[in-house]
């Protein structure tokens, strides 16, 4: 005797009596519950029918398909389920099954066989509504998405860590030290520090603050992949003041042209200060230096216009030789004030011609010998001059005259200067040796500025312009300026002028 197969029909019936028997499932759960038997719908529970907007009815002895949106997707369910289902063990996935209107819901869908060993007898499924939560989701993803768009394409750079290591960065960030970001992630920010003793300075004052429960807001060097350094302004805080173990959130500005700014207006503030000191000083010096001779001209000058008839020729001679070395001597400082006022400006001319070193020395060290008198004796010895050499006579006797007189000013108690010069090997060398009082080592730094003067000078007349004309006549022939001195051991000047570089022999010019 043949036995047919159980239809649909015996199975629904043998289904609905063992739950009413087993009273296991209530039409009032809020859960949806369905019997599925080849494929089809053998029994559903009310709640399973009105989620998807049918009666009960409408759906039983239906094929499954009708609640996928298509096809496809139906059969592909389909093959992920059925072969754990046949294997024992339950199917739980996330499905979007089709309402009787046509829309859509998100459902969780468990399921389970009725008898493994006979998949005829088909199989159990659990489903909730889950379209809230999975609305819920997707908003929280776009918002995560809009949230990742606005801080990748921020002008500061993004940083979160936990315990110093980047969890995450923005683009900005990563661009800014010149990195991927897939080589920050992961990374102490040790990486981007100029050294180690850096690294845990900031550590130790940034977490500080933090812990205080303030933010921490500093600026500091950053160094690039490429070793280079820029200046940040760098902003953190905790992510979560109650735990911080749950990380902090850094931002990063690149503040380097900022910084460069404002050393250039420091600097700038310290060129203005520094030309209203010497301002300052120009009037005192001008002020002082020019009451002197003045009064000498002044004085001469009543004494002849007073009692010229009545006094001796040699009284008047001298008289009148008071009143043309004052004079002489402001001619030299307002000289000297035209010449360095002219080399401020750049506008200071440079015009070498044919020149015989040996006799333009020579003449120079009379005129100082003769001004000297007889309490300085100044030697004076040239080597190698044989041919003209072209040289600015004007500026070289700026220099060496400034030079040799500063030897004999700072000699208060007489005494040699020796004044030398030798040529040889395209060089011209001039010397210029006193034994006077010396210039102390913290001065010598600072010796060719303007209006500049040693602190050991005392009550020894100057302007403090003489070194600065010599160092600027002497850069105009491409030459150098070199100084030996310590206090009561005298000084010597050594300058150097190439002969070279258009600086050349008259001979050789014409050749």
């Amino acid at each position: 005797m043949t036995t047919n197969p159980p239809t649909i029909e015996r199975r629904q019936d043998e289904f609905k009596r063992s739950l009413f028997e087993s009273g296991t499932v209530l039409e009032s759960t809020l859960v949806g519950i369905a019997l599925a038997a080849d494929r089809r719908l053998a029994w559903v529970n009310e709640t399973f029918a009105r989620m998807l907007g049918y009666e009960r009815a409408e759906l039983t002895g239906q094929a499954a398909a009708i609640l996928y949106p298509d096809g496809e997707s139906f059969e592909l369910f389909g093959a992920a389920a059925y072969p754990l289902l046949k294997s024992g063990r339950p199917y739980v996935s996330e499905q979007r099954l089709k309402c009787k209107d046509g829309s859509y819901i998100w459902c969780q869908i468990y399921g389970t066989a009725v008898d493994p060993r006979n998949p005829a007898r088909g199989s159990v499924w659990t489903t909730v509504d889950i379209s809230e939560r999975k609305e819920l989701q997707e908003s929280l993803q776009r918002s995560l998405a809009e949230r990742d768009v606005i801080l990748q394409s921020t002008l500061v750079g993004i940083s979160f860590s936990v315990n110093r290591r980047h969890l995450w960065v923005n683009e900005t960030f990563a661009t800014m030290l010149g990195y991927e970001r897939e080589e920050l992630i992961g990374q102490l920010s040790l990486m981007h520090f100029p050294d180690l003793e850096s690294y845990e300075a900031f550590g130790y004052t940034a977490y500080r603050i933090l812990a205080s429960g303030r933010p921490c807001v500093t600026e500091r060097w950053q160094k690039r992949k490429d070793g280079s350094l820029i200046w940040c302004e760098i902003y953190g805080n905790y992510v979560d003041p109650d735990d911080l173990a749950k990380g902090t959130i850094w931002t990063y500005l690149d503040i380097t042209e900022r910084k460069r700014a404002e050393e250039d207006i420091r600097a700038a503030l310290g060129k203005e200060r520094e030309l209203n000191e010497l301002k300052s000083r120009f009037v005192s010096m001008t002020s002082h230096e020019f009451r002197t001779p003045l009064a000498t001209i002044l004085s001469s000058a009543e004494l002849l216009e007073q009692y010229s008839a009545r006094l001796p020729p040699r009284e008047r001679e001298d008289l009148f030789r008071s009143i043309r070395t004052a004079v002489e001597r402001m001619t030299r400082m307002l000289d000297n004030v035209l010449t360095i006022g002219k080399a401020e400006a750049n506008m200071l001319q440079f015009s070498p011609v044919p020149t015989d070193l040996a006799k333009f020395c020579g003449r120079l060290a009379d005129e100082i010998r003769l001004a000297a008198g007889d309490r300085h004796a100044v030697e004076f010895s040239c080597e190698g001059a044989d041919a003209p050499v072209l040289v600015d006579e004007k500026l070289l006797r700026h220099a060496l005259t400034n030079l040799l007189s500063n030897a004999v000013k700072y000699s208060p108690g007489g005494g040699r200067v020796e004044f030398r010069v030798s040529l040889g090997e395209g060089t011209a060398r001039f010397e210029v040796r006193d034994h006077g009082i010396g210039i102390p080592p913290e001065d010598q730094a600072r010796l060719f500025e303007t209006f500049h003067r040693a602190r050991n000078v005392g009550t020894i007349a100057g302007t403090g312009l003489g070194l600065a004309i010599v160092k600027k006549s002497i850069d105009l022939h491409r030459g150098s300026v070199a100084v030996e001195s310590a206090p009561g051991a005298g000084t010597v000047f050594r300058v150097t002028i190439p002969l070279g570089n258009g600086l050349v022999s008259a001979g050789d010019e014409r050749r």
